[in-house]
């Protein structure tokens, strides 16, 4: 498992799209199924939470923001540690533990020092705009609503980037940058 259905989807808002495949394959029956979807879901709500007050802006510029991850290190290990209790109490011990060991948990949350996520606007050749949430080696980008012109002014990165971000972006503008 841990080098194929959970390989890459360890992470703590991906985890849940992973783990009904996993679980099928260790026989967990319809309860722990449920029991530990929930346990992800709720694990995933106490990161989102603990962002609120530890995740800090590093930079923030016309090209874009970055976010300084490292205060999200201690809560973290907690959730973490907490989730892997969970897991234990939801599941027989030996798949439990299996369940544990193929989760990639340095994965799980981008917490080291070196460890940032960045929030820029792009413009395409035929002028669409993308939002783009970028972290380590990828990222994720959303087609911006044609409400916001391209027209050289700055943009609300609040009203343009995912819900999990506007309590960092109050007053925060940013200029779409041609695509690379």
């Amino acid at each position: 498992m841990k080098r194929g259905t959970l390989q890459y989807s360890s992470e703590f808002d991906s985890l849940e799209h992973a783990l009904p495949n996993a679980l099928t394959l260790l026989g967990a029956n319809e309860r722990e199924h449920e029991e530990v979807m929930k346990l992800v879901k709720a694990s995933e709500a106490e990161i989102l939470s603990a962002e609120q007050t530890h995740l800090k802006i590093m930079e923030a510029n016309a090209e874009g923001i970055k976010f300084d991850m490292s205060g999200m290190r201690g809560p973290v290990e907690k959730i973490i540690s907490s989730t892997k209790d969970g897991i234990r109490n939801c599941l027989a011990p030996d798949l439990a533990e299996t369940l544990i060991e193929s989760i990639n948990w340095d994965e799980y949350y981008p917490s080291k020092p070196e460890s940032f996520v960045r929030l820029e606007i792009t413009r395409d050749r035929k002028g669409r705009l993308t939002a783009w949430e970028k972290s380590g080696g990828g990222g994720t980008g959303n087609g911006i609503d044609e409400a916001f012109k391209d027209d050289g002014t700055h943009l609300p990165a609040e009203e343009i980037f995912d819900d999990r971000w506007k309590p960092h972006l109050k007053g925060v503008m940013i200029l779409p940058n041609d695509e690379e």
